[in-house]
């Protein structure tokens, strides 16, 4: 990692702090869903199974990242990059005119 990085701003500590609290979440998140699927026994179809250990998984992911430190912080940066986006959107929608249709959007090519 420090040869790709080499010769760009960005250093491998600056990496490493970005990456580490979604790292550790999820692995501990996982962790939880095991322990969960060992003490549990359904009868369920497998889908309803599925859609189970995916509520579990990620109650479990989100609990942990905002119990890590900075955890709050982190969800709250996460939230207004969405609103941004959200908005961004909502604004691009609005300046085509009536009956435009964005292709764009479509053809996956940003602005």
């Amino acid at each position: 990692m420090a040869y790709a990085y080499r010769g760009t701003p960005i250093r491998v500590s600056d990496f490493v702090a970005s990456v580490w609290r979604p790292a550790v979440s999820s692995i501990l998140a996982g962790a939880v869903l095991w322990a969960y699927g060992n003490a549990s026994h359904f009868s369920l179809p497998q889908v309803m199974l599925l859609l189970i250990d995916m509520g579990v998984y990620a109650t479990a992911y989100v609990a942990i990242c905002v119990g890590l430190p900075g955890g709050r912080d982190f969800v709250e940066e996460i939230r207004d990059i969405l609103g941004e986006l959200r908005i961004k959107k909502i604004r691009k929608s609005e300046s085509l005119p009536e009956g435009a249709v964005d292709v764009s959007i479509a053809k996956g090519v940003t602005p």
